[in-house]
């Protein structure tokens, strides 16, 4: 795996960005006030390879500021946050903490979801307006907060044709 510019909408609505004024991940509904350097990520290989079993390893990215490629996206406490590489909150968890596991059609076809590398069994899930990490649950509404629709930008000009639902 290189390195893919991506964004990220979540099934239910709403732009997945970094506020210039809050550290978490949050939703954006109006479009308008948001920049393409506060809602792109750039996914490279994960942190934390050598801590997830071979046959995810693939799937496996940590999620960079593209203008800022020091400051990375990491679970902290419930949250998704940004920190900065070289001097991390809680260094001894930071690469962990920076790895998700990305799956296509794990819930829906043609959405995603991301897994915690240092919380097994959680994923990213729409909060009440930010982005947490939450323990999977076998119920319909967690699996539509926990999916999202990934544009690649990398392919975005190739024809990306994405749909997205009420339900």
């Amino acid at each position: 795996m290189g390195a893919d510019l991506a964004e990220a909408f979540a099934k239910r609505g709403g732009l997945v960005y970094m506020p210039p004024d809050r550290n978490r991940l949050t939703l954006a509904y109006d479009l308008t006030v948001v920049t393409p350097g506060q809602s792109q990520g750039l996914l490279i290989p994960c942190l934390a390879m050598d801590k997830v079993p071979e046959d995810v390893q693939p799937n496996c990215v940590t999620i960079v500021n593209p203008t800022a490629p020091k400051v990375t996206i990491r679970k902290y406490g419930e949250f998704l946050e940004n920190d900065l590489d070289y001097d991390p909150r809680n260094p001894e968890t930071f690469e962990e903490d920076a790895s998700f596991i990305v799956r296509g059609d794990w819930f829906f076809p043609g959405f995603y979801t991301a897994e915690s590398v240092s919380m097994p069994d959680h994923m990213w899930m729409v909060g009440e307006e930010e982005i947490t990490v939450s323990a999977i649950q076998d119920s319909e509404e967690y699996r539509f907060l926990a999916s999202f629709a990934v544009v690649d930008h990398s392919t975005r000009s190739k024809s990306v044709n994405l749909t997205f639902s009420a339900a």
